[in-house]
């Protein structure tokens, strides 16, 4: 294949095909393939590169999503995320991620009655234990 040839051959494959497959097909070194087509200044296609950033998202994404243990929950465990939910617990999404994080959150008014009916609840037990021992 001659040089003219060769260019108008690159002319019309180089802007959608990858560099690899006409450096086979054309049985030239890749470096001669990119200098050549700098040279002749004959440049990758929008769509060439859109193809290319479309394949690495989904390369990105799959290396990601394999990399996230697949977890299957006990039924004490799912038991105590249902409760926890249908209580003061809450399922979120953080803006940038895909996981989910529990949260759980109480008013400062539940937090005092939690806290003294608690208080209250050990100093009942502190008082029977004692009662039961002078018996």
């Amino acid at each position: 294949m001659t040089d003219k040839e060769l260019v108008d051959y690159l002319k019309v494959h180089y802007p959608d095909t990858k560099n690899k497959i006409l450096a086979d097909k054309l049985k030239i070194p890749m470096w001669k393939l990119k200098t050549l087509a700098s040279e002749h200044k004959i440049h990758k296609s929008d769509q060439y590169w859109e193809q290319q950033h479309q394949q690495l998202m989904q390369a990105k994404e799959k290396k990601y999503l394999a990399g996230i243990p697949k977890l299957t929950p006990t039924e004490l465990q799912t038991n105590i995320i249902t409760g926890s939910l249908l209580g003061d617990g809450t399922l979120s999404f953080a803006p940038r991620s895909r996981n989910a994080y529990y949260r759980e959150h109480y008013t400062d008014k539940r937090i005092a009655e939690t806290l003294n009916r608690n208080y209250w609840g050990i100093v009942d037990k502190i008082r029977r234990l004692r009662e039961q021992r002078r018996l």
